[in-house]
């Protein structure tokens, strides 16, 4: 089969069409590295797969270059690329350029198939891991979505904590929409959801890391106020979401709430209609509880409007607005 025998065996043959003939055709190339699934041992030890694999990045590196290092949808390879287990997709990632957009396309892919808990949990952490690091590479929207996902397939804990941390510098972008993160009940670990808290409808939890974390960064960095007041109205339209849960705590809403300093917030218009949609949800709420809600907010950062509808809201503690 080699060449110390006589020239032009089958070694030598079978090389010349690997380079020649496969490698040169994008057909060919998917078509073998599609076999290579069911031989995966043969096809490492013979470096088929690496060769397939680096072939393909260059080819589409080459097609995202001549477009400005841009992938629209109708790129035309992504549909091949797509239909590739995942280990030899991460390969093809890992050197490819422009490769954001096209991570965003295969984890809207995997969104819709039926595969296996393990399977695609393997899939989504794989794809995390494989986001580059710069800020703003993909969409705020887009890793709030594989944040969602993550914590659907019990991602480490590790990834989640990089995805919370990647949200928080890019949260003045978040959608309140984007930020509604459901309380999974994960049945696979036989975690049971008793307590009234932990029947929450959304994971407070996970949103007041992402806070914690942008503070953090904000102070890092020592950014000016303008941020926090993009957030605080963030925050505020999040609070009045959650706050017509009845088994979200009094607590949590107030740590939430407090989350940010009081000079980030310029008006309290959006957080006295958060507090009052939270009064009307807890009826049975304490006199007590009642004004420590209240105190969360600067009556005179309330607008005329506000002002004259506190002074009027029977569900407030007497004298909150003077």
């Amino acid at each position: 089969m080699t060449e110390e025998f006589e020239d032009g065996n089958l070694i030598a043959k079978t090389e010349a069409f690997l380079t020649f003939v496969v490698l040169a055709s994008w057909k060919d190339i998917i078509i073998v590295l599609k076999a290579c699934e069911t031989l995966s041992r043969w096809a490492e030890n013979l470096q088929i797969v690496r060769r397939c694999c680096d072939s393909i990045a260059y080819k589409a590196s080459r097609d995202s270059s001549s477009t400005g290092n841009v992938v629209s949808e109708e790129s035309w390879w992504f549909n091949d690329v797509a239909t590739l287990r995942i280990d030899h997709f991460m390969r093809i990632m890992t050197s490819i350029r422009a490769k954001a957009e096209i991570i965003v396309q295969y984890f809207e892919k995997e969104e819709e198939s039926d595969g296996q808990y393990k399977e695609q949990r393997t899939i989504i952490e794989s794809l995390v891991s494989i986001l580059p690091s710069q800020n703003g590479a993909v969409l705020c929207k887009f890793l709030l979505q594989m944040l969602k996902t993550t914590m659907v397939y019990s991602a480490s804990p590790t990834l989640i904590s990089d995805l919370e941390k990647r949200v928080a510098m890019m949260l003045e972008d978040a959608n309140v929409n984007d930020l509604m993160i459901p309380n999974y009940k994960n049945e696979d670990q036989g975690i049971m959801l008793n307590s009234p808290e932990q029947r929450t409808v959304h994971n407070t939890d996970v949103v007041q890391r992402i806070l914690d974390y942008f503070l953090m960064h904000e102070q890092q960095q020592h950014q000016q106020e303008k941020g926090k007041t993009n957030v605080s109205k963030l925050l505020d339209n999040y609070l009045a979401e959650i706050a017509r849960d009845p088994n979200l705590s009094i607590t949590k809403f107030q740590v939430l709430a407090e989350s940010l300093s009081e000079n980030a917030r310029s008006c309290d218009d959006g957080l006295y209609r958060a507090i009052d949609i939270y009064l009307k949800t807890h009826p049975s709420l304490s006199k007590h509880d009642r004004r420590r809600l209240c105190k969360i907010m600067n009556c005179q950062k309330l607008s005329f409007d506000a002002c004259m509808h506190a002074a009027q809201n029977d569900r407030l503690p007497l004298r909150t607005v003077v």
